[in-house]
């Protein structure tokens, strides 16, 4: 009886295991749709979206609406533009860190996240009535911190909520929605509510804030709802009986 050559049987056996290798990983569009229908992961996504979308458009227009509807020195407008969009964010991403580090519960870093965005709302909310530069840009200041501090959190977040084959494709797929729903668009979407509303307020993008306000809350919005996603997950997995 002839027998196969040991290399023979070698290159069956790694065959026979990338065969079974091969079956059990995921199709790209098995990867997309568990992705896409992960609930917890959409919400965070939309609250991501949300904060970068309001960062872009305010840094696009924060010196249009200082000059022209404040009536602000160009001079005041630069100093003031270049220190709050280098010392905000920076403050607001260190403590984000120090949070992260201290508190290792998920739900409590989203509700410190939820709380930071629910704070720059408020605080956005008065800004288009007011004609004070140091009020105004106090409020500014304080808006980019909550909003720089959220972002790292629900950043984290959003890594975590999937599976960890799935988390390169997750990341690609909310890079590429933040970039475009938030960066790109912020300032475009900006100038149309300032252009439709030129009308009747001349010279002003007042209503441009006032509009920032309320996709402020939707993202504050979206991370409630995903905290209530979680938890109702996680309620769902208990009441399972166990095996």
């Amino acid at each position: 009886m002839r027998t196969k050559p040991p290399s023979a049987t070698f290159n069956s056996e790694i065959a026979r295991r990338m065969q079974a290798h091969f079956k059990e990983q995921e199709t790209l569009t098995e990867k997309v749709l568990a992705i896409i229908l992960n609930k917890f992961y959409l919400f965070l996504l939309l609250s991501q979206t949300c904060s970068v979308f309001v960062l872009m458009a305010d840094l696009f227009w924060i010196g249009d609406y200082l000059m022209n509807t404040v009536a602000v020195p160009k001079e005041n407008v630069y100093l003031f533009f270049g220190v709050t969009v280098w010392t905000a964010p920076l403050f607001g991403a260190l403590l984000s860190s120090r949070v992260s580090r201290s508190v290792s519960n998920p739900h409590a870093q989203l509700g410190c996240s939820c709380l930071a965005l629910f704070l720059a709302t408020v605080l956005t909310l008065p800004i288009s009535y007011l004609e004070s530069f140091n009020t105004i840009g106090s409020l500014l200041w304080a808006e980019f911190f909550f909003l720089s501090f959220s972002l790292p959190i629900t950043q984290g977040l959003l890594h975590n909520s999937v599976r960890e084959g799935e988390r390169p494709l997750a990341n690609s797929i909310a890079g590429a929605f933040i970039m475009f729903f938030g960066c790109l668009l912020a300032p475009f979407m900006y100038a149309l509510i300032q252009f439709t509303d030129a009308p009747s307020h001349p010279d002003s993008s007042a209503q441009g804030f006032t509009d920032m306000t309320y996709i402020t809350a939707g993202g504050a919005l979206s991370l409630f709802i995903a905290q209530i996603v979680k938890l109702s997950e996680q309620g769902h997995e208990r009441a399972k009986p166990k095996q």
